[in-house]
């Protein structure tokens, strides 16, 4: 097995926190980010550009790689409610499909079909598809897809010896989580984490969790999927404290 991690998503948010995260424990990074905005500089860590949305984008990102890594990591995220299409021509919902879903789909079957090698990959799924809103549905529906869409990737990894295994996570801590929670525990004379638990048990008093779940925990589950090698073809692991969405 090569020390490189491929990460689809990795310049923002969860998938910019597991690449640090896999950086620190030795492993190499290629960076995949959708050229939205010029990603950030991260030592141990090269980056390359690809639209999901385009077929011809994710193709040409594939071809570029003369070795696939080993390891993989789909955490892309398009969300409608903050994230603007770069196509003018298309709403946020189907950008949410494409990118979340068949974009994902279709780029990690090319990764497939292309290596050598038994490759072992991380889907990063979301709670919102369980207990979608209004607010939340067009990300939902894409990250929807992108399970159901899955599930034909396992098949494809049982004839080649690989695996992939989806990854779902309860509230995870932020930066911009820590400063919203720093200003209400000042506002209403409540330590933080007693305020966070507070607000996780109103959001769900059946989980078993009542603190935000750390980066480097998820980065930890990840490479638990990855050491079981192809008995992790077609699981899921959640680490949500059986908060199923409840808290968004």
């Amino acid at each position: 097995m090569n020390n490189q991690v491929l990460i689809i998503g990795a310049s923002r948010g969860l998938g910019l926190d597991l690449a640090k995260s896999f950086i620190q424990h030795g492993s190499a990074v290629i960076g995949v980010h959708s050229g939205a905005s010029a990603p950030p500089s991260v030592e141990g860590m090269t980056w390359m550009e690809c639209d999901l949305a385009e077929s011809g984008g994710r193709r040409q990102t594939v071809e570029s790689l003369d070795v696939i890594p080993s390891r993989i990591i789909f955490a892309a995220a398009f969300d409608p409610r903050s994230d603007h299409p770069a196509s003018g021509e298309r709403d946020g919902v189907t950008q949410s499909l494409l990118v979340n879903g068949a974009g994902g789909y279709d780029i990690l079957r090319l990764l497939i079909e292309k290596s050598d090698s038994p490759l072992s990959i991380a889907v990063v799924g979301s709670e919102a598809i369980y207990t979608p809103d209004a607010g939340s549905a067009g990300y939902a529906a894409g990250k929807a897809a992108l399970k159901v869409l899955t599930g034909a990737l396992t098949d494809l990894c049982r004839t080649r010896g690989g695996a992939v295994f989806e990854v779902i996570f309860g509230a995870l801590n932020s930066e911009q989580r820590r400063e919203e929670f720093a200003a209400a525990s000042v506002k209403y004379k409540v330590g933080i984490e007693e305020l966070v638990s507070r607000t996780l048990a109103r959001a769900n008093p059946e989980s078993r969790i009542r603190r935000f779940i750390e980066p480097s925990e998820c980065a930890r589950l990840v490479s638990c999927g990855f050491d079981l090698g192809d008995i992790a073809n077609g699981a899921s692991f959640r680490l949500d404290g059986g908060s199923g969405g409840a808290f968004r």
